[in-house]
């Protein structure tokens, strides 16, 4: 809707100073639609000004036939097969006619999917390495299925994550029990007791990388031989079985490179305080 003012200026301009609707849309600022629905409310059937006729004009069966054979047929092959058909004019304008005349790709349709809450579900499918049970060796898969439309609950969730947790530590568990035949005995006890089981697996796999499996082994043996069942136990004997053998402790400690760097400092025996208790005794 436009202002009374704005459509008696139209019929003023278009009766008084004989403009075309043209005219009279550009100087208002207004759609020529606009203009003619005016004059038309008013009693006044404007005239339509027919299209100039145009110099690509008897060239357009030609371009329509091309474009239908070759749709994307460029605007500058166009032109030279137009040039050597006697076409006059340049190739702007030409291309503007062909930008126009040149067939559409015809619209994909897309059929929307609906499904109801619970009718469709994403699976996830994966293989997190093998689990010992007592002496045989079993693969161990995660299956997961959330269905469609489905509201994630906070309890849900939590136990997503526990569950995945515990994933974590039964291929910590597996790869303990193929290095250390032991661990499985210890981590048993430790479970029966209370013990937090996947903080003795994670501490396990850490002496697992710093002293090899062999000694690891060695230290839950006489670890479960003596019935010291706890994860401190075990690095004290790994650590005294490596002072008795003058080896490294199992820690690497960053050094700056110098003069120092490749020095090994082995822990000294705790004789000397013993004798100075027995000394303070007599």
């Amino acid at each position: 809707m436009i202002a009374k003012e704005k459509e008696a200026e139209i019929l003023r301009l278009y009766h008084g100073e004989k403009w075309p609707v043209g005219t009279i849309a550009g100087q208002l600022g207004l759609h020529h639609t606009t203009v003619q629905r005016v004059l038309g409310q008013a009693g006044v059937d404007p005239k339509v000004v027919a299209p100039r006729p145009s110099m690509v004009d008897p060239f357009v069966p030609f371009i329509v036939e091309q474009l239908g054979k070759y749709p994307s047929l460029r605007s500058s092959r166009l032109f030279v097969m137009l040039k050597e058909r006697g076409y006059p004019g340049g190739p702007d304008h030409l291309r503007r006619v062909i930008c126009r005349l040149r067939p559409k790709k015809p619209a994909e349709a897309f059929q929307r999917l609906r499904t109801l809450p619970g009718e469709q579900a994403q699976v996830d499918w994966a293989h997190f390495g093998k689990l010992a049970i007592g002496r045989a060796r079993r693969p161990l898969w995660a299956f997961v299925m959330v269905l469609s439309q489905q509201i994630e609950q906070p309890e849900h969730i939590q136990r997503l994550v526990d569950e995945k947790r515990r994933a974590r530590e039964h291929r910590g568990l597996d790869r303990l029990a193929r290095a250390a035949r032991s661990s499985q005995a210890f981590l048993r006890v430790i479970a029966e007791r209370g013990g937090n089981v996947g903080s003795a697996i994670a501490r396990l796999l850490q002496m697992l990388d710093a002293v090899g499996a062999a000694e690891l082994e060695e230290a839950l043996v006489e670890v479960l031989e003596r019935d010291t069942i706890h994860v401190g136990a075990v690095r004290q004997v790994i650590d005294r079985r490596r002072s008795e053998r003058c080896l490294p402790p199992p820690v690497s400690i960053p050094v700056t490179r110098g003069q120092h760097a490749n020095v090994v400092v082995t822990p000294h025996s705790l004789a000397t305080y013993d004798a100075l208790k027995k000394d303070s005794t007599l």
